[in-house]
């Protein structure tokens, strides 16, 4: 297998790809399939952010959720909300936010990422 994507549903495909296109920093694609995809953009080497619209609302917490590393936790959390996301009230992460975009679809933001092995790895300052 290759070339993996995240596909997230949401309900309103135009508004979606606007806040996760300026929270990824790219130029989101155009709607596909009758309008029922849009591609973002890139989350890693070779991992696209996808879009698919339905009509139901999300009901319960997601099985699946990304998780992001910022280099400032409260600016992170900022722009999120301008974006029109929120600050979920019930917390995932012990040192991160647990936010969700404008559709509910949960996803963390921390200082730190993981290595291979899933160890703590802290950022690194200065050059």
């Amino acid at each position: 297998m290759s070339q993996p994507s995240v596909v997230m549903d949401v309900r309103d495909l135009t508004a979606s790809a606007a806040f996760w296109g300026r929270l990824l920093g790219v130029e989101p694609g155009k709607p596909r399939s009758n309008g029922d995809y849009l591609t973002v953009g890139p989350l890693a080497s070779g991992v696209a952010l996808v879009l698919q619209r339905v009509d139901d609302p999300r009901q319960v917490k997601n099985r699946v959720h990304l998780d992001f590393t910022v280099d400032d936790i409260e600016s992170a959390v900022q722009l999120i909300l301008e974006l029109g996301g929120s600050r979920l009230e019930k917390q995932f992460t012990v040192s991160g936010e647990t936010m969700a975009d404008p559709d509910g679809n949960e996803f963390c933001i921390a200082a730190y990422t993981r290595d291979a092995q899933g160890e703590r790895v802290e950022p690194t300052s200065g050059p």
